[in-house]
Parts: structure tokens; sequence; C-alpha cells
């Protein structure tokens, strides 16, 4: 763990990694103390580091950490390493933007009331902004036109609609409410990418439907741990099995139309088996992985991290392994996808992010 700022250079030296990285990935792994009384916080961070800006969650006072926040400063050991500026709690949105408006982000099954028991997940921990669940064509057809007039925002524009919403009672409810989306904003002149994130479609019949009406899909497969169930059973390790099980899965994709990724969240497996896996799924994906850093949300999250990654080493190491399996790939990180990712500035070198950073503007 980091100790100071003279740290940040040696292991910035060390690894070869710049420091703004080592910086933000270090931050956005242990969070910091406060004496606000949030689980987690969002907020514009300006490292001294660097001229850029990146958004940030982090959590608060949930583990050990060398990091301080007041005043609109975060200090590391007593030395202040950047300014916040519009900070707020980090409550769960109905909506909200990336990539300066170009892409919506629907939470229209609210992730709060979530049915899952997933142990890593902090969501359950979120307070929702509005107790609402907008499903149906109707619902989502006024909804939109809301956002149209309160975010001023024509979805002829956007990109990208991205779905990462709670569990659905079934499968077909979920079908039903991704058809219901791009219907409604197909009246609206929408003509982008609708996005899901998840691990709920999964049976031929679905993707086949999905396939027939949307005409541009993304389907990011939310594995999230490599052991064989989410609920990260001490008794359910990982398996090689469980791997290969994945890959097929993602053959069947490979059928249909669709862009293919996966979200993870690193610090829960050790490296050995993360190499392994993305080895695996390399040639299967057309985009490069979601790769979120664990957080402790709740100090009872702490036990679930594996144990090489109590260690900022094991996050500097993991970067150099994702590196070097999609260096030979046209594969590299989209920072506005990602807001705990292992990656802010540079990928092996090259220069990645241009002109959109990360971006976050709350809905309606």
């Amino acid at each position: 763990m980091l100790r100071n700022v003279k740290s940040i250079y040696t292991y910035s030296q060390d690894y070869e990694i710049p420091t703004t990285d080592i910086c933000l990935i270090a931050l956005n792994t242990w969070g910091a103390k406060s004496p606000l009384q949030f689980f987690r916080i969002r907020s514009y961070f300006s490292p001294k580091l660097t001229n850029k800006t990146f958004y940030l969650m982090i959590c608060l006072n949930t583990t050990h950490t060398p990091f301080y926040l007041a005043n609109s400063k975060v200090h590391l050991n007593g030395e202040v390493i950047g300014n916040l500026k519009k900070m707020e709690n980090d409550v769960a949105e109905l909506c909200y933007f990336r990539k300066k408006k170009r892409v919506l982000v629907l939470n229209t099954n609210e992730r709060s009331n979530c049915i899952g028991k997933c142990k890593f997940c902090g969501t359950r921990y979120q307070t929702p902004r509005a107790h609402r669940k907008i499903l149906k064509f109707e619902e989502l057809l006024n909804w939109f036109e809301e956002i149209e007039t309160f975010a001023k925002v024509k979805f002829s524009e956007l990109e990208e609609i991205c779905l990462n919403t709670g569990l659905f009672k079934n499968e077909k409810e979920l079908v039903e409410h991704l058809i219901a989306i791009h219907n409604a904003a197909t009246l609206l002149n929408f003509s982008g990418e609708i996005k899901y994130i998840g691990a709920q479609l999964k049976s031929e019949q679905s993707l086949k439907k999905i396939s027939a009406i949307i005409p541009k899909f993304s389907y990011y497969f939310t594995l999230e741990t490599l052991k064989q169930d989410k609920f990260l059973d001490k008794r359910k390790s990982f398996s090689p099995f469980h791997i290969e099980k994945i890959i097929k899965f993602f053959h069947r994709l490979q059928k249909y139309n669709f862009e293919i990724s996966l979200l993870y969240i690193l610090g829960l497996d050790p490296l050995s088996n993360v190499s392994y896996a993305f080895q695996k799924f390399k040639k299967l994906l057309t985009r490069f992985p979601v790769i979120n850093l664990f957080q402790v949300y709740h100090p009872s999250h702490e036990v679930l991290r594996c144990s090489e990654a109590r260690k900022l080493d094991y996050f500097l190491k993991a970067r150099k392994i994702f590196e070097e399996i999609f260096e030979d790939t046209n594969l590299r990180p989209r920072l506005w996808e990602n807001y705990r990712g292992l990656w802010y500035t540079r990928f092996k070198g090259e220069k990645i992010g241009g002109q959109y950073l990360q971006t976050f503007i709350r809905g309606y």
C-alpha cells in the first residue's frame, strides 16, 4: 500500500506505469477516511500529478487506507495529492449520462432492490433517488420524452443506451424490457446501440429474438468472479470447467450480430486464475473487458478480497497481465465505460482516452 507521494514514484518506476494511474488505482481500491457519513461518494478528481480531471466513485471509512478526504482535498498520509469538485453521495440513480451525454445508462429495474444475493455487490447500501420501476413500453416512452425535455438531450444524438440494472424475475421479462427500450427510443429517432450489462440473457430463443429486433446490440456478460458462483460460496472455488462453460456460451453469442465483452471485478481471484481465464476469453471478445477494481462498500466485504489483493502490487501485476494478453489485438480500454479501472492515461505505453475521459451527468 502507498505510504507517501514518494512511494507513488517508486511504484511507477518499478512497474513502468504512469504515476497518475498508480494514484488512481490505489485510491479507487482502498477509498479514503473521511468525516462524511456516506458509504461511497462520487466526484471529479484533479490529481496534482497531472492536468487532467477524472471522475471517481470511492468508498469511505470501510477499510484500512492511507488516504484521507477533507475540505474537498485528498491527502495521502498528510500530503495533498489532488482536489475534488462536485462531490456528492453516490445514490442509486434511475439514469445518468456518460461520455459527455452521448451515452444514457438506465437503472429501470432499481439495482438497489435487486433480488440477487451477490456478496460483493454494493448497491444494496445505496439510497435510491426515486423508488420507481419503468419497465413497460408506454412508461418508457413517456419517461424518455421527459428526459429529452429536462436533461436537454435528443435521443437522435445518443450513441448508446445501456441497461445496467437489477436482476429481473425471469429472462422473458428482461427480453420484453430490452425490446420496449428499443421500440420507445426508436420512436424518438434513436439509431444507436443498445447495451446490456448482465448475465440473464442465455436461451437460444431469447438471443434470436434480440438479434432479429435490435439491429445494434452489445452484450457485456457479468462474470465478476472466476469462482463457480457469484455468491462466493467458499465450497465453490475456481474451476477450469466453469471457464469452459462460459467459453461455450461466448461461442454461441458469436452466431449473432452482437458486440461481445464482459465485466469482471479484479481483487476476488488469484492472478494465476485471472491470467488463465482471460487467455481463453481473448479471441471471443469484440471489445476490451470492463475490469472493475474491487471496492469495499461495507466493512464486511474486506474478507471477500483475495489474499494477494491486499497489496497494491497485485493490481499493478494484473495490469501487466492484461496488457500482455491484449497487446496483439486492437482491443483497448474505453475509459468512459469505467469509473474504477486499471487504466487512466496509458495502455502499455500507448496514450488512451482521447477527449472522452470519465464523465458523469445525472439524468432525470
